[in-house]
């Protein structure tokens, strides 16, 4: 077991919410945590600050990773999806359109080649409910948890197992919907899915107006959202 009471780690991440949460979890513990947004940050150190680093997590993190820093250091990412076949971008997104909403996130060995290190640990998520920015806040704690579990344990990093299958991520023009083919637990969908943070919200075009649509809640089969309507940029 791994001395509670030495480590330096830093969490890489577009949020700072997986910090406060790693921050909770490891309160107890005699780990000084450093949060960075982007690897520059993290590299922008003096070198002998960054040499006593033991770990780098990077929950959720979409940025190219370089090569030196996977090669010099024990970098772990999270992802959220069934591995190897929910590989590549936007996964939380790709798991609700197929309606997968059970599924897994797992902390992973960094390597060179995209979601393919070998699997620590993994917890179950839950999909079905909510905009992506409650969603990621929940998986942000089960995340901190398993950060904890590798830091006071030494979990061997096991293969994945299967076939690997990778997935697109989402475009800007992916957020326009088609009410011809959606009902109402798909439309539901389909703008909680890009309801916060890092994508643009769902909208729907009617002649020249555009309209987007937010803060989506489905109850008794009905669908309550906040709705925006401007002239269509594009007419």
């Amino acid at each position: 077991m791994m001395d509670k009471n030495a480590g330096k780690i830093a969490i890489l991440a577009k949020h700072k919410f997986y910090f406060e949460d790693v921050l909770t979890t490891l309160k107890d513990l005699k780990v000084e945590v450093s949060f960075f947004q982007t690897i520059d940050e993290f590299l922008s150190q003096d070198e002998k600050e960054k040499k006593y680093f033991k770990f780098l997590f990077f929950p959720h993190y979409s940025k190219l990773i370089p090569k030196e820093i996977i090669s010099e250091y024990v970098c772990i990412g999270f992802h959220t999806g069934n591995l190897p076949s929910d590989r590549g971008g936007s996964p939380i997104q790709n798991k609700i359109l197929r309606g997968e909403y059970r599924t897994l996130v797992s902390a992973l060995r960094l390597t060179e080649e995209l979601d393919s290190g070998p699997i620590y640990c993994s917890r179950p998520v839950d999909l079905e409910f909510g905009d992506i920015e409650s969603i990621l806040k929940n998986i942000s704690v089960h995340i901190s948890t398993m950060i904890l579990e590798i830091i006071q344990t030494e979990i061997i990093p096991q293969p994945q197992k299967g076939i690997p299958k990778y997935q697109s991520r989402l475009k800007q023009f992916n957020s326009e919907l088609d009410l011809s083919i959606l009902n109402i637990k798909t439309l539901y969908d389909r703008i909680r899915m890009v309801d916060g943070l890092d994508y643009p919200p769902a909208y729907i075009i009617i002649n020249n107006f555009k309209i987007t649509m937010k803060n989506a809640q489905l109850e008794n089969n009905k669908l309550k959202i906040i709705g925006t309507v401007e002239l269509n940029s594009l007419c």
